[in-house]
């Protein structure tokens, strides 16, 4: 059944009534208005002179980066003949002057490229990466959405190898070391094109992680900040490093480990996004991983403390200190474990 829906400033028709299913020859998925709240949020501040919503659906994200980010050059595609019917119907009812591009979003064909892109897929996007990337242009924006966290967090590790070629690792952080894997895979993609991808946003949600990248700056800033992550299961310490060296942890029991990903910074802070509780305060604190004080006092026998003056606790001592969006139970710094395991001991 189509009905007329509303989200933000848009009012627009789309399936309801059915399993969402990659199946369906068009769908809408609610769940995901958070991801384009923040994709308006970010491109307004980017300012892009014209963007590209690829495999779109009902186009309800070129149509609210056209009505609510002011983006008016805006080229929407899908393979599908139903979602560009839909498409046509809903740009007519918002009176919206945007591109229709039907057809397989790999054989898009564009002769300038675009400032910003929107890849939504339904599961992987590794398959649309190459083509995806190829059409982005010098200091434009990509922003990338993968649900398949499970592969990628270290419950199947194995299809994440074959899918990313990268080793994933189960931890507290393990949705965090997802995003990291997604970044890497696809600055992958681009460098066969010669082009280097910065990340500037992350978002985990419940089903979901979504990544923004920029291009610029050279390959090398990108291989400056590849590397491997290890942790120990025992004590819950965890290092980074260029070379995966293997190694046992202080404690004295064995690290796994994880990589090769992107270890940097996973925020540029100057974009401040608000539709997500505490990662303007996170994107400050350059530190790969977090403390979750929850697992953290099952393993380790300390009783649970409180997230507000533990992090003041961090403060005084001289560190940064936020929670995390990636964990209720987290709090995100830059201070050493030995320093940390002091304060809550």
């Amino acid at each position: 059944m189509i009905s007329l829906l509303q989200e933000g400033e848009v009012k627009f028709y789309a399936p309801t009534g059915e399993k969402i299913s990659s199946k369906l020859p068009v769908f809408y998925n609610p769940q995901m208005k958070l991801a384009r709240d923040v994709a308006v949020e970010i491109v307004r501040q980017l300012k892009p002179k014209n963007a590209c919503c690829l495999m779109d659906a009902s186009g309800i994200r070129s149509l609210r980066l056209w009505k609510e980010a002011g983006v008016e050059n805006i080229t929407a595609n899908d393979i599908s003949d139903a979602a560009c019917e839909l498409m046509e119907k809903n740009f007519s009812l918002n009176k919206a002057k945007i591109k229709i591009a039907k057809g397989d979003c790999n054989s898009l064909e564009t002769e300038e490229g675009f400032d910003y892109i929107d890849l939504d897929p339904f599961g992987s996007p590794v398959k649309f990466l190459s083509s995806a990337v190829s059409k982005l242009k010098r200091n434009g924006v990509i922003a990338i959405t993968a649900t398949d966290i499970g592969c990628m967090a270290g419950r199947f590790k194995e299809a994440c190898m074959r899918k990313y070629f990268i080793k994933p690792l189960v931890s507290p952080f393990s949705k965090e070391l997802a995003t990291r894997i997604l970044i890497s895979k696809v600055q992958s993609a681009a460098a066969e094109y010669e082009k280097a991808l910065i990340p500037i946003f992350v978002q985990y949600s419940n089903h979901y992680i979504r990544v923004y990248l920029k291009c610029h700056g050279t390959i090398s800033d990108v291989l400056a900040s590849q590397g491997f992550v290890f942790f120990c299961k025992s004590c819950m310490r965890w290092k980074t490093s260029k070379i995966p060296v293997a190694s046992s942890c202080k404690c004295g029991a064995d690290l796994d480990w994880a990589g090769p990903m992107w270890i940097g910074m996973l925020w540029d802070s100057r974009l401040k996004v608000n539709s997500i509780k505490h990662v303007n305060d996170e994107a400050l604190i350059s530190a790969l991983g977090f403390y979750d004080t929850h697992k953290m006092s099952k393993r380790l026998k300390f009783a649970i403390p409180r997230i507000e003056p533990l992090m003041e606790k961090i403060r005084s001592a001289g560190f940064k200190a936020s929670r995390t969006h990636f964990c209720d139970t987290a709090v995100r710094s830059d201070i050493p474990y030995e320093k940390f395991m002091k304060l809550i001991s």
